[in-house]
């Protein structure tokens, strides 16, 4: 099997392929623009492993929410390939990921409630929560809460009706102290978007979430959970 992941949705952009058992991972964080640097990284792990996009059996990629411009770059890129090369797409939101990589790192077989928490600024978040559980050893979940944008505050009044809830988020020293009165230090858990954790999803989930994240170039599309910043200032918004 041959997978190529890449993600775009924050100011890291990355890719990853899995070649057989063997993974190759590179990101960049410079100060350049996704467009110019994603298509360098698809080609420098492709290179390594003497792969063409026309070997590849799936193009994975996040879809937001994130970062606008980045995450249409994401999927727009995958987009092209796939449709080039007639080339199958699996896309899952980085709220999802970031979810699936604190379950998978608490090395568990218990069922978890998980929340998931992108920074939006200005005290807003994206987020979104989660139940997984195990089934014969892969990773199974479903959507307690959809991926939405609000902040930190009705995101915790949103969820204190549910019992030991675990929290990541890309920037835990601050979420964590929003939400230890309701669940302790639950919220020191840290995640970011990533495409290695966009390989770790295809390989540990089940074939049914598998086929419910199934997309093509014409399907494909970015999850924004809320509208850009230059639209918001047009419709009088303050953040």
């Amino acid at each position: 099997m041959k997978i190529l992941a890449v993600d775009t949705s924050s100011i890291l952009a990355s890719a990853t392929l899995l070649d057989g058992n063997e993974i190759v991972h590179k990101e960049d964080t410079n100060n350049v623009t996704h467009s110019e640097r994603l298509l360098k990284l698809i080609d420098s792990v492709l290179k390594e492993r003497n792969i063409k996009i026309k070997d590849l059996d799936y193009l994975m990629t996040t879809n937001g929410p994130g970062s606008f411009t980045g995450a249409r770059i994401g999927c727009v890129t995958v987009k092209g390939l796939a449709s080039a090369f007639d080339t199958k797409i699996i896309s899952v939101s980085s709220i999802e990921t970031m979810a699936f990589h604190t379950y998978l790192s608490l090395n568990t077989n218990e069922e978890k409630i998980i929340c998931a928490l992108l920074d939006a600024k200005n005290s807003r978040a994206y987020y979104g929560l989660f139940k997984f559980s195990k089934q014969n050893s892969k990773v199974s979940y479903s959507t307690l809460l959809d991926i939405s944008n609000n902040t930190i505050e009705e995101i915790k009044e949103k969820i204190k009706e549910y019992t030991d809830v675990i929290i990541t988020s890309d920037f835990p020293e601050i979420v964590n102290d929003y939400f230890k009165d309701l669940y302790g230090e639950s919220g020191k858990y840290e995640a970011n978007p990533n495409s290695l954790d966009v390989i770790y999803f295809f390989k540990n989930v089940t074939d049914e979430i598998l086929k419910e994240h199934e997309k093509d170039a014409y399907t494909l599309d970015v999850i924004y959970a809320r509208q850009s910043q230059a639209e918001r200032m047009k419709n009088g918004e303050k953040d």
